[in-house]
C-alpha cells in the first residue's frame, strides 16, 4: 500500500473507514509477545476515537486475550493511562 507523503497512515486509516477492529480480532488469539504489544498499542490508540468499540472488543474476546491487553485496556479506559502510578503506602 502506498501512502501520500502529506498524510500519515493513521490519518489515512481513520479517514477511509479502515477497520482496525478487524485487525485486532485477527490478532486476539496470538500469544507472541510482540503481537500482544502491538494489539495493546492499537487498542490504546483507538480508545480516544471509539471507546465503546474497544470495550465491546474486550468483552467479546476476554477469554482469548492476553492478560497484558486486558490490564492495559482496563487501565486506559478507567484512568486514561496505560500504567497508572501506584500510590505509596
Amino acid at each position: 500500500m502506498h501512502f501520500e507523503t502529506s498524510i500519515a497512515p493513521q490519518e489515512y486509516a481513520l479517514n477511509n473507514n479502515f477497520n482496525w477492529m478487524d485487525i485486532c480480532r485477527a490478532l486476539a488469539t496470538d500469544k507472541n509477545d510482540m503481537v500482544i504489544k502491538v494489539l495493546s498499542w492499537a487498542l490504546r490508540e483507538l480508545i480516544p476515537h471509539a471507546p465503546e468499540s474497544v470495550r465491546r472488543f474486550i468483552r467479546e474476546n476476554e477469554s482469548v486475550l492476553a492478560a497484558r491487553v486486558k490490564r492495559e485496556m482496563n487501565n486506559k479506559l478507567t484512568t486514561g493511562v496505560k500504567s497508572p502510578k501506584r500510590k505509596a503506602e
